[in-house]
């Protein structure tokens, strides 16, 4: 085929695909929120803030998700209808969100349900200690131990693709439905078939799960049909899951039926699969793992037993050492009053005489100095009685570990942002300088700390806030100008007040829209037939159009003015027209013999105007009325 044939192929194609991306690009792309919060979850911003979670809260970047035991969340893109469920004890964190190719998250520990759109094709990768997790259009489930750092994947349907970060160079595994990888650290992983999918699912992923159930079901079938998975592994993850369903109705709640009546009969009653050799094998190989995990759980046990020992042996060494000094320093004294009798043995009478004379002087001394602190009336200290026997180190309470690690994190941030930044105040460099220099010994004294690092925080983020405020502000439209000199006036005595008014600052500066963009953008607001308006109406538009330009003050001005006339618009209908023409020819009187010439030709030349359009419907309106005022 000549080459100019095939040039004009290639671009006939181009002018069929473009404007099929362009109107894709067109769509709007909804934010991320969380939703379906249950309990109180916390989210960790960026900047340091804390905020509770609540349904609809918009996803950021940097954003650390943290539950308890009683608490979840759910991760939802609305536009692309993906999903990441969070359970009870969980630690996720968002590295990077992308509107239009997906995001990256990573989990610390804790147990995840992700369910994405295949149709959307956008990419997910959930980051662990140790793996990395890519998918496209899959649903999988996801736990990290917080204990020993083991990671499972099970993969209900799609491809999901594991990459090593514990290798150099990284080891890729590719993960096809009806399929479970263990990851233990520092061992091989192990892939197996699902045998029963998570007998001890929690309420939350249930839930999760049987939602998706219709997807996971299609996009199986989609495989089978690409070759990608054979009939069977789908008829076998169809068994893991109704297995699943039928274990957490025996499990949570036996007296009624938990599980639609649509997902059963989407699941049907599906034959369960043979196993082959291979896939035995595979299962002996999980129970090795799960009796690895168990045998790693109780040897940590067994090692913190231990060193609880440790601790008890130091203990009593040092108790025993003490103890041999106090008998050293009692022996010592005992020798050095030996010494000191021995010596005032060998002296004569007379210096013997002499050195008690100056021993009753110095008691005398003293006697008179108690009497002199006795003439006060506030009581002397108690000497508090030192206890020999040291005291027995005790771990840390989870609580407190908790703290110390949000301590870690909170200095760390802050040292990092007092670095960084070169706009903060003398005031608050002090400020954060004294506050990092604080104490922290105890609970009291951390806990004090972490509210003070918040503090800091908080007065870094309004330092920043203002910074960022332009110098000139002439140059925004007014109202949005308004809102950012409201925010300025905002009080900051408090933490709290300081962290608002940055928040109030930052999304004001934001929002800030210069003359000339609010110009152009309040100019696209008028219409393009101004003539479906009544006459006074649209005069106020025009004339608010015909005023000046030339300075940011001017174009304010003329802003507000436009803005208020395109709230005045009212529309006019042609019916309406019609019938006051009608009315005010109605008003003429049958016999004009009885007026003057001047009279009757003002109501003939009133009657012979043109009645096309409605302007024309108007003006002629006015003028038979005019003409009627001037009857004599």
């Amino acid at each position: 085929m000549p080459i100019k044939r095939w040039i004009q192929l290639a671009s006939l194609v181009l002018l069929l695909i473009i404007p099929t991306y362009a109107a894709q690009a067109k769509q709007p792309v909804a934010p991320p929120t969380y939703e379906e919060v249950v309990g109180t979850v916390w989210i960790w911003k960026e900047n340091g803030i804390k905020v509770q979670a609540y349904n609809g809260l918009p996803i950021e970047k940097g954003d650390e998700v943290k539950t308890d035991q009683t608490s979840s969340i759910t991760l939802s893109w609305h536009t692309t209808a993906d999903k990441i469920t969070v359970t009870q004890q969980a630690w996720l964190k968002v590295e990077a969100l992308n509107k239009q190719k997906g995001a990256t998250l990573t989990l610390y520990s804790g147990e995840t349900f992700t369910s994405i759109n295949p149709e959307a094709k956008r990419k997910f990768i959930i980051n662990t200690p140790t793996n990395q997790y890519v998918s496209k259009g899959t649903n999988f489930l996801i736990t990290v131990s917080p204990l020993t750092g083991a990671n499972s994947l099970s993969v209900l349907s799609g491809i999901v693709e594991m990459n090593s970060l514990m290798t150099v160079g990284g080891t890729r595994n590719t993960i096809s439905p009806a399929q479970t990888i263990y990851v233990v650290p520092g061992s091989k992983p192990i892939q197996t078939p699902v045998q029963e999918l998570y007998t001890d699912l929690s309420p939350t992923i249930f839930r999760a799960i049987e939602e998706q159930t219709s997807r996971i079901v299609s996009e199986n079938e989609r495989l089978i049909e690409q070759d990608v998975i054979t009939a069977s592994r789908e008829e076998h993850m169809r068994w893991a899951l109704l297995q699943a369903m039928t274990n957490y109705e025996q499990t949570y709640d036996w007296k009624s039926n938990l599980v639609s009546a649509e997902t059963r009969k989407l699941l049907g009653n599906p034959k369960q699969v043979q196993y082959t050799e291979q896939e035995l094998q595979a299962l002996k190989n999980q129970q090795a793992m799960q009796a690895l995990l168990a045998q790693r759980l109780k040897d940590q046990q067994t090692q913190a037993a231990n060193n609880r020992e440790l601790r008890e042996l130091e203990a009593e060494r040092l108790k025993q050492f003490v103890q041999q000094r106090a008998l050293e320093q009692k022996a010592l004294e005992e020798q050095q009053t030996q010494l000191k009798n021995q010596y005032l043995n060998q002296l004569s009478e007379s210096d013997r005489a002499r050195l008690q004379a100056q021993q009753q002087q110095r008691e005398k001394l003293l006697q008179e100095q108690w009497q002199k602190l006795k003439e006060y009336d506030k009581p002397l200290p108690d000497i508090p009685v030192i206890d020999p026997t040291p005291p027995t180190p005790s771990e840390p309470s989870e609580d407190e570990q908790i703290l110390n690690a949000e301590l870690y994190e909170l200095q760390v941030q802050v040292n990092q942002s007092l670095q960084e930044a070169l706009h903060y105040t003398e005031e608050t460099k002090l400020a954060v300088e004294q506050i990092l220099a604080m104490p922290q010994q105890n609970l009291q004294q951390k806990q004090s700390k972490k509210e003070a690092l918040f503090h800091a925080l908080n007065m870094m983020y309004l330092d920043e806030s203002k910074a960022r405020v332009p110098s000139d502000l002439t140059k925004y439209t007014t109202a949005t100008r308004q809102r950012v000199e409201e925010a300025l006036q905002l009080p900051e005595q408090t933490s709290e007040e300081k962290a608002q008014k940055g928040y109030a600052l930052t999304q004001a500066i934001d929002q800030l829209v210069t003359v000339d963009q609010g110009l152009q953008h309040i100019l696209q607001q008028v219409p393009s037939d101004l003539t479906i308006y009544t006459l006074s109406t649209r005069q106020l538009l025009e004339e608010a159009l015909e005023l000046p330009e030339q300075t940011n003050a001017e174009k304010a001005s003329k802003i507000i003015k436009i803005q208020e006339a395109l709230q005045q618009l009212v529309k006019i209908v042609d019916d309406d027209i019609q019938v006051a023409l009608d009315d005010a020819k109605s008003q003429i009187p049958t016999d004009l013999s009885m007026y003057t010439e001047t009279a009757q030709q003002g109501i003939d030349t009133a009657l012979a105007m043109p009645e096309e359009t409605n302007d024309e419907k108007q003006a002629k309106t006015a003028a038979i009325l005019a003409a009627i005022a001037n009857l004599a």
